[in-house]
């Protein structure tokens, strides 16, 4: 079932007894849940079924400090959140790379204020595996020996590093089946164009009854419930949270002065390059493409730092992964018209210097090398925060 939020009447309220905040496929998931169930359930989305500028100008913040890709770029409000962007045409439609957390990720670093989490990877495992069937993905393997043999597995790695994988899922699942069986259900109700704008609560601050929500259209109405789930994203989450009231007057859940504390993303390191010398290596290295499996699976290869490393050394997780560089080229002008057919179409992703590379014919033609992308997790870092800010978005909220 679904309702527009821009048709209900001013001022009116809905009646429910889960109501899930965010459509992405957290709130997805979180959803599918309660169609077993006889209860009744409200999922609000501040986009609609297509991408709205209007809309997506509530994504807009300021950036203080280090250069960031942006609240813009790196967020999407839409029916399905941003699984409408992982469809990616990129070689083949390969939609968003997937990797868990490594059991040694969880543990406190004694030289790291903040470090170790309250749960550990067995605690988790579970989740995960059910994760990978949500998503469309094979088997809970990302180690490169769970998928490569022989040849095929690429050049040994010595000393520090291991060879481990992503693997790729389109947003297929999340932007058409599983939002097919919600718009079609009794109990689930679907309100889009409805942006949750503060949290309600009574007693005090001590109890949330239900959230103030918002329309560009400039109605306003609001939700209460018995549970409010929070699926809006790390960022709106916490905006969300700061914007309502708790005890004694502070912002909600943050009594200590957490919320929004500890940001965090994957900082990308470019300046290293591959130079190879003989071009036979491409096809060595072809396991750090992304290339489908025997089992329907997509994964690609990375260069990862293994366990003894990071512990002994007291290091942050990361990881490599190899893109081709594109060979400088003599002018257009000298060439014969014969080279300057494009090579087989399988490969012309590839040939810009995404995935897609390994499946040319000779990759060597057009590139001399790779990139060296390092992706690095951060330190948990008490002054990397959300905060809101004194400027108002269209809504009139900070």
């Amino acid at each position: 079932m679904e309702l527009d939020g821009r048709r209900l009447r001013d001022g009116s309220t809905l009646e429910t007894d889960v109501c899930i905040v965010g459509s992405g496929p957290a709130g997805i998931t979180l959803a599918r849940e309660f169609l077993r169930f006889s209860c009744d359930a409200v999922m609000l989305e501040s986009g609609g079924f297509r991408a709205e500028r209007g809309i997506q100008k509530l994504n807009e913040g300021d950036t203080v400090g280090d250069a960031y890709a942006g609240l813009q770029h790196t967020r999407h409000r839409q029916v399905a959140g941003s699984a409408n962007i992982w469809n990616t045409p990129v070689g083949r439609k390969l939609g968003a790379k997937y990797v868990p957390l490594d059991p040694w990720d969880f543990q406190q670093c004694e030289d790291v204020p903040h470090s170790g989490w309250p749960l550990d990877y067995p605690h988790l495992r579970p989740f995960y595996e059910r994760a990978q069937e949500i998503c469309g993905l094979g088997p809970l393997a990302y180690e490169g020996m769970d998928w490569f043999v022989g040849q095929e597995s690429g050049p040994s790695l010595d000393g520090h590093l291991s060879q481990r994988v992503y693997q790729f899922g389109l947003g297929r699942p999340f932007t058409s089946t599983y939002l097919k069986e919600i718009r079609e259900s009794a109990n689930v109700r679907l309100v889009h164009h409805s942006t949750a704008v503060r949290l309600e609560t009574e007693a005090g601050g001590r109890r949330i009854v239900g959230l103030s929500v918002g329309t560009l259209s400039g109605r306003r109405f609001r939700v209460r419930a018995r549970w409010i789930l929070l699926a809006a994203g790390a960022i709106e989450n916490a905006r969300l949270l700061l914007l309502s009231e708790g005890p004694g007057g502070d912002a909600l859940g943050n009594q200590h002065d957490w919320v929004g504390r500890c940001f965090m993303e994957h900082p990308r390191d470019y300046a290293l390059t591959l130079v190879l010398r003989s071009p036979d290596l491409f096809h060595s290295l072809a396991c750090y493409d992304a290339r489908p499996r025997p089992s329907g699976s997509i994964v690609g290869g990375r260069m990862a730092l293994d366990q003894a490393t990071v512990l002994s050394a007291g290091l942050p997780n990361a990881s490599v992964s190899l893109l081709p560089r594109e060979a400088a080229r003599p002018s257009l002008f000298r060439l014969p018209r014969r080279l300057l057919a494009c090579p087989h179409s399988s490969g012309r992703q590839g040939r810009r210097g995404g995935y897609g590379w390994s499946r040319m014919k000779e990759p060597s033609r057009w590139f001399d090398g790779f990139k060296l992308i390092v992706n690095l997790e951060q330190r948990p870092h008490v002054e990397n925060r959300v905060a809101l800010s004194r400027a108002m978005d269209p809504l009139g909220v900070p």
